[in-house]
């Protein structure tokens, strides 16, 4: 960003152990496999000199050029979370705001009222989607083809943690606020700005790098699984329970578990991407992370 301080945040995403049977292949010690075309792998015979960060928009395009049962297209359950009101149980922000309302307007709501609701994930923000190695060819084929059968090169990424820092700083370093961004929020934002300043840390903008192993869970268990992850949250770090939202981006349906996902999910508080793609250019830093398999 030119002429702006942006600050890096990153945060792995880890939702082993939060409820049980839930559980990830992922450990610490383990490498990523970005599977692609040939030409779009910054360490193929033909390289590429950028990588391609992707807001939701550009993977729900995707079915046009993969088959209906790729990971790459949009599942419809994804980033969605699902709430039933509970009068004697605090939800998120919004079923609060939903509840107040309807004891105002109706006195025996308490009584008489139930509802299901279904929140929609904010798209903004940035993904971009590799696999857990799975260590032996004939997975990584079967992982290769069930993601996208036009793919056909594999590129390892090793220290997801570090890599994930790196992409942040080069994500900051590239994007430019009056191309790249729409300030969603710019009354908040000059609050946030203000808040930065006063407290000495001096950033125009925050980058947050949410990364981590997707779980996979049938569609009628997630809604169940994201609320309770939401309040483990809340209980273990004082976080508020809009957490929920970032838990919905690592739940996919079960159906694409082959893939076994870890993704990278890039944003900006108060802005959302101008474009349906980013194309990062590529630095010796980062590319140091990534290698052929």
């Amino acid at each position: 960003m030119e002429d702006t301080s942006y600050t890096i945040v990153t945060r792995f995403v880890n939702l082993n152990d939060v409820m049980r049977g839930v559980r990830h292949s992922y450990s610490e010690s383990d490498t990523l496999i970005k599977y692609s075309e040939e030409q779009y792998s910054p360490v193929s015979s033909k390289p590429s000199d950028s990588l391609q960060l992707g807001a939701p928009s550009l993977y729900k395009s995707r079915e046009e050029s993969c088959e209906k049962n790729s990971g790459l297209v949009a599942d419809d359950s994804e980033g969605k979370i699902r709430e039933t009101l509970n009068w004697r149980k605090d939800r998120s922000r919004g079923m609060e705001i939903l509840k107040k309302r309807l004891t105002e307007s109706t006195p025996a709501a308490r009584d008489n009222v139930k509802v299901d609701v279904t929140w929609k994930v904010e798209t903004d923000f940035w993904l971009y989607c590799t696999s857990i190695d799975p260590g032996l060819s004939h997975k990584r084929i079967e992982q290769m083809k069930r993601t996208c059968p036009k793919y056909n090169f594999m590129t390892k990424i090793n220290k997801p943690s570090s890599f994930a820092e790196q992409l942040g700083n080069n994500f900051g370093a590239q994007v430019e606020p009056n191309n790249d961004l729409k300030c969603d929020s710019p009354a908040w934002h000059m609050v946030f700005s203000a808040v930065s300043s006063y407290s000495g840390q001096m950033s125009d903008y925050y980058i947050i790098v949410d990364h981590g192993p997707v779980v996979y869970l049938e569609q009628e268990k997630q809604a169940e699984f994201i609320n309770y992850a939401g309040e483990r949250v809340q209980e273990i770090t004082e976080r508020p329970s809009e957490e929920k939202a970032t838990i919905a981006l690592f739940v996919k349906d079960k159906k694409y578990e082959v893939q076994q996902e870890y993704r990278f999910v890039v944003r900006i508080p108060f802005h959302s991407p101008s474009e349906d793609r980013f194309l990062l250019k590529i630095t010796k830093e980062l590319k140091e992370f990534m290698s052929r398999v």
